[in-house]
C-alpha cells in the first residue's frame, strides 16, 4: 500500500536539495502540521517553509525560482508580499517565505545581551514584540530542514513560550463582544432591507457575526471543558472541541445566496449566539446584557416583518 504522504515528503526533499545547492540560503525551517506532534500532517496538509537568505530580494522580485524546486501550476503572494503560496504539480500546495538572514543572525547575536543589560524600554518592547510574532508562527512546532551556520537552535531558543490557549475574557471583554454582535445584527438586517444581499451576507451574517460567534464558542468550550482546552485558531478543528449542540445548530446559521434564506440564517445566528453567550455569562459569573438582546431581536423581527409585508 502506497504512502499518501510520500508526494509531499518528496517535495520537501526537493526543496532541501535545491536550497542546499544555493550559497545564499543559510537556513530552512518547516512549521505547521509537518512539524508539530499534535494534529500531524495528513495527505491534505500543505507544506509551510521559511528560509533565510543573504539576498532576499532575489526571491521577492521574481518567481522563477519556484519552478527550480518543482513544476508549478499556479502561485500567488500573500498580502504582505513575502510568502509565496504555491500549487506544485499534483496539487501539492506549499507556503514558502524568504527571510533576511542578517536579521536572524543579528537577533541571535544581540537579543541575549539586550535582555541582560539596561536598554531603552521601547527598544526591548519592539524586539520582544517581533519575537512574540515569530513564536506565534513557530509555536505549534518547528522542524529544521537546513542549518548551514548553526543558528537555528539559538534562534528558536530566543522565542518566548508559545501560548496557543487564549485567556478567558474579563467581564469588559465579554460585554464588548456581546454588544458588538447585536450591533452587527442590526447592521446586517439594514443591508438586507436595502437589497445588498452580497454585502449583508458576506460581510455581516457570514462574516463579522460569525467571527464573534466563533469567539463566543471558544470561550464557552474552555469554560465548559476547562481553561486548558486548546481551541486552536480561526475555527481549526472546531468539530473536535466545539460544543456538540452548538455544532448541530451551526448548520442552520449560514445562508444561501438568497434573501429569504439570509434572513433565516441571521435569526438562527442570533439564537445560537444568545444561548452560548447566556451560558458563558453564567460560567463567568457576569451579567448577560439581556436588554440589548431583547431590543435588537425585536427590531430585527419587525424589520423582517416589514419586508414580508411589502
Amino acid at each position: 500500500m502506497s504512502d499518501p504522504l510520500q508526494p509531499m515528503k518528496e517535495l520537501e526533499q526537493r526543496f532541501v536539495r535545491w536550497a542546499g545547492e544555493r550559497d545564499d540560503i543559510r537556513m530552512a525551517i518547516v512549521v505547521g502540521s509537518w512539524a508539530r506532534s499534535d494534529h500531524t500532517a495528513d495527505e491534505w496538509s500543505d507544506l509551510d517553509i521559511g528560509f533565510s537568505t543573504t539576498h532576499p530580494e532575489r526571491y521577492l522580485s521574481s518567481d522563477a525560482w519556484l519552478s527550480e524546486i518543482a513544476e508549478v501550476w499556479v502561485w500567488y503572494p500573500d498580502p504582505t508580499g513575502v510568502t509565496r503560496h504555491v500549487l506544485f504539480a499534483g496539487g501539492l500546495d506549499a507556503g514558502i517565505a524568504p527571510i533576511a538572514h542578517n536579521a536572524m543572525k543579528q537577533a541571535v547575536r544581540f537579543v541575549p545581551a539586550l535582555r541582560r543589560l539596561p536598554a531603552p524600554g521601547f527598544l526591548k518592547a519592539g524586539i520582544e514584540r517581533q519575537l512574540a510574532e515569530a513564536a506565534e508562527y513557530l509555536g505549534r512546532g518547528a522542524r529544521v530542514l537546513l542549518d548551514k551556520d548553526g543558528l537555528a537552535a539559538p534562534f528558536l531558543a530566543l522565542l518566548p513560550p508559545a501560548t496557543p490557549r487564549k485567556a478567558l475574557p474579563a467581564e469588559g471583554t465579554y460585554q464588548d463582544t456581546v454588544r458588538h454582535f447585536w450591533f452587527e445584527a442590526v447592521w446586517c438586517a439594514k443591508h438586507l432591507r436595502r437589497g445588498e444581499l452580497w454585502f449583508a451576507k458576506h460581510e455581516g451574517c457570514d462574516g463579522r457575526m460569525k467571527a464573534l460567534l466563533l469567539e463566543m464558542m471558544e470561550w464557552h468550550a474552555r469554560l465548559a471543558r476547562g481553561p486548558g482546552l486548546d481551541t486552536w485558531e480561526r475555527g481549526r478543528f472546531l468539530e473536535e472541541w466545539g460544543d456538540p449542540q452548538a455544532l448541530q445548530a451551526l448548520r442552520s446559521t449560514f445562508a444561501h445566496y438568497d434573501e429569504a434564506d439570509a434572513w433565516r440564517a441571521l435569526v438562527a445566528s442570533m439564537e445560537l449566539f444568545r444561548r452560548l453567550a447566556t451560558e458563558t455569562a453564567a460560567m463567568l459569573h457576569v451579567e448577560y446584557p439581556a436588554e440589548v438582546d431583547a431590543r435588537v431581536a425585536e427590531w430585527v423581527r419587525a424589520c423582517e416583518a416589514g419586508r414580508r409585508a411589502l
